[in-house]
C-alpha cells in the first residue's frame, strides 16, 4: 500500500497540471440556402394556352386537293394555316385537313380581300387590319398584309393576328 501512495500522490499531482481541454470548436456556420428562383413580374408563369382550333399545314396536306395558281395563304409565325386558290381552299381543323368554301370563283383580287370560309365544322373569317399595318410587296411578287382572323369551331372562338399573302 506504501506503494501505491506515491502513484497515487503522483495520478492527483499530474491531473492539477493537466493542461486545459481543448475548447470544442465554434459550430460551423450554416452553409447558405440555394437562392430562390426569380419570379417573373407578375406572379408565377401562365399555363400553357389551349390547343389552337386550326394548326399548320404541310405541302403534302394541301398539294393533292388544290390546284396550282394564284391564291392566298393565311400564316402565323412559320405556319400555313389557311391555303386558298381560286375556288378552293384548305385548313387544318381540330388536326383534320378539311376542304374549306368561300373561295372566289374568279379574281384574285376579290380574294386579296379576306373573307369568310367554312368547313370541318368551323368558320373562318380573315379580314384586313389597316391599324396593324399596310400591304408589303414579298421578292416573289406576292403581297402580304397584316390581318385578324376570327375562328370558331364548336363552341369556341379564337380572334388573332396573321399574315394573308396572295400572289400567284
Amino acid at each position: 500500500m506504501k506503494a501505491a501512495l506515491p502513484l497515487i500522490a503522483l495520478l492527483a499531482v499530474a491531473a492539477c497540471q493537466a493542461p486545459p481541454a481543448a475548447p470544442e470548436p465554434p459550430a460551423a456556420p450554416a452553409a447558405p440556402s440555394a437562392p430562390e428562383p426569380p419570379q417573373p413580374p407578375g406572379g408565377p408563369p401562365a399555363p400553357p394556352a389551349a390547343p389552337t382550333i386550326l394548326s399548320g399545314l404541310s405541302r403534302a396536306d394541301f398539294e393533292n386537293r388544290l390546284e396550282n395558281g394564284a391564291g392566298c395563304t393565311l400564316s402565323r409565325g412559320e405556319a400555313d394555316l389557311v391555303v386558298a386558290v381560286i375556288g378552293d381552299a384548305v385548313a387544318k381543323v381540330d388536326g383534320r385537313v378539311v376542304d374549306l368554301t368561300g373561295a372566289p370563283l374568279v379574281e384574285i383580287s376579290d380574294m386579296a380581300r379576306g373573307g369568310r370560309f367554312e368547313g370541318g365544322g368551323a368558320v373562318i373569317q380573315v379580314d384586313a387590319a389597316p391599324d396593324l399595318g399596310d400591304r408589303v410587296a414579298e421578292p416573289e411578287g406576292a403581297l402580304r398584309r397584316p390581318v385578324r382572323a376570327t375562328v370558331t369551331s364548336g363552341g369556341r372562338r379564337e380572334v388573332f393576328t396573321a399574315d394573308w399573302t396572295c400572289g400567284s
